[in-house]
């Protein structure tokens, strides 16, 4: 019968790359087992056996050695990551850390979600590998949700969230209760590896001049201290929201620092535009834009609904020119929810962080709105004192928009409603109440559709006069039919905006011919 073998293992406990294991076998008379691996014949009397002794011997310590050096690794790291230094000991009390972020699959912003396949990981290089997400509404809980993330103009720097929630909830004021942290998310491939930092957001309701609509939410911004040096180039902010029994997170890329001021005198156009009115008057839109070109805006910011037929045709034309950005503006927000005419202030303020750090200045009106000034050139620059004034408000008046609505056609080539406005109320509304402004973004903290309110650091406002600059406004009613104060007041005539008309003509024709051929 054969002889049976047994066989013993003795493995140190040391670290994964240091173990040893020792293996023997012994048949049942005592023998080694002529048939295992590694059994040598030699005896421990022998040279041979001596060697092989000492051998071992010097394998167990160097092994012992390594194991010690592991531990004393681990133990110090623990230390570094648990007691010692802190990342950012000027925020002591403000900031916390947690283990860095190693997933190589791009967060999800909605919670709980992982996607499907992993994206590559992204490389910490001074150019952007991946692009920055895209604005849209993303739910963080229950009637809580966020659009888009800036880098804010600010000192201290910061980085500011769009959102949208209840302006009640509860009987509560929804923007005392909740509470919100940022974690900014080092990637498991960055070249300085750090902990991930979470600090403390702040939530604030912006304030809406049209209150007395009824609506049951409002716009707001979520701010936190931004570390852009550390956390800029295709890291991760994760958004961690609270309320009462409701909590959920959002992640999205951290945005761009701010890493120059704009090119001087540079002018943008936030704009709203809706269907209706405007899906009817296409060359109307196409000489809006034309007539504010002339007086240097270069670039047109516009949110809009429901925008159809020629009207987008001339809007995708300006698109394509790289003149026009445009956004579909629906905040998905369910249902039962109203916010004042489409959640215009969310919009405004994206628009206002997104130009801040890109132009000069911004300027703030709508398509039925035409800046007109005595001023030469007549440019906005000319508004802006060339630069000497970070903000110029403009009071606006009204005037007939039946004489301008409507596209009429001459030989195939729109007639310019510019070219009509020659008259307007005598009533020129307080700067406070229907003005717009055109003004630097960077400079601006709050603003409402009509006024700036708050500023940072030191800022020149001017109010421009009347005589001066004026906003001319196509409307004679409200959005409820109701008449306007001052719709019966003395007609004056005032040619600034026709003044144009002869260099508005062929180009506002042009780009017609290049639309519609």
């Amino acid at each position: 019968m054969q002889a049976q073998s047994t066989v013993s293992e003795v493995t140190f406990g040391l670290p994964a790359y240091a173990v040893t294991t020792f293996r023997c076998s012994v048949n049942r008379n005592g023998k080694a087992n002529q048939n295992e691996p590694g059994h040598h014949q030699q005896t421990m009397d022998s040279p041979q056996g001596v060697q092989l002794h000492r051998a071992t011997r010097l394998v167990t310590t160097l092994t012992t050695l390594v194991g010690i050096l592991g531990f004393g690794l681990i133990g110090f790291t623990f230390f570094m990551e648990t007691v010692g230094p802190e990342p950012y000991p000027e925020y002591r009390g403000f900031v916390s850390f947690k283990k860095p972020f190693t997933t190589t699959q791009a967060p999800s912003d909605r919670l709980g979600e992982i996607p499907s396949s992993p994206s590559p990981s992204p490389s910490r290089s001074r150019s952007r590998s991946v692009p920055r997400d895209v604005p849209k509404w993303r739910k963080i809980f229950t009637d809580f949700y966020l659009y888009s993330v800036y880098a804010a103009a600010s000192d201290p720097a910061e980085i500011h969230a769009v959102v949208m929630a209840p302006v009640k909830a509860n009987g509560v004021n929804f923007w005392n209760e909740s509470s919100c942290t940022c974690t900014y998310l080092y990637t498991a491939d960055s070249n300085r590896q750090r902990q991930n930092l979470t600090v403390q957001g702040v939530q604030e309701e912006l304030p809406e001049a049209h209150s007395d609509m009824g609506y049951n939410f409002a716009a707001g911004r979520l701010r936190c201290p931004f570390f852009p040096s550390e956390f800029a180039e295709d890291s991760f902010v994760e958004f961690a929201c609270r309320y009462r029994d409701l909590f959920g997170r959002v992640t999205v890329r951290t945005p761009d620092p701010i890493r120059q001021p704009p090119p001087p005198l540079t002018f943008a156009h936030c704009g709203f535009i809706t269907g209706g009115i405007y899906n009817q008057n296409p060359a109307s839109v196409l000489e809006f834009i034309e007539y504010h070109r002339l007086m240097g805006i270069s670039r047109f910011l516009w949110n809009g609904q429901s925008v159809t037929g020629k009207t987008w045709q001339v809007l995708q034309y300006y698109i394509d020119a790289g003149v026009m950005e445009y956004s579909e503006w629906a905040p998905n927000v369910g249902s039962g929810k109203t916010y004042h005419n489409h959640g215009q202030v969310a919009a405004q303020y994206d628009c206002m962080l997104r130009t801040a750090t890109q132009f000069d200045y911004t300027a703030m009106f709508d398509p039925d709105e035409y800046f007109a000034t005595s001023l030469q050139p007549p440019t906005f620059a000319s508004i802006v004192r060339n630069g000497t004034t970070d903000c110029a408000m403009v009071r606006s008046a009204f005037t007939d928009p039946a004489a301008v609505y409507g596209d009429v056609f001459e030989s195939g080539s729109p007639l310019l409603r510019t070219a009509r406005l020659t008259n307007r109320s005598s009533k020129v509304f307080p700067f406070h109440e229907r003005a717009k402004y055109a003004c630097r973004m960077r400079k601006v903290d709050v603003a409402e559709i009509h006024v700036t309110l708050t500023y940072r650091g030191t800022v020149k406002e001017v109010v421009s006069p009347p005589e001066e600059t004026i906003l001319l406004h196509l409307r004679w009613t409200d959005a409820r039919g109701k008449f306007y104060a001052g719709f019966d007041k003395p007609m004056v005539q005032d040619g600034r905006a026709a003044a144009l008309a002869g260099q508005l003509q062929p180009r506002v024709a042009e780009v017609w011919r290049k639309i519609f051929g």
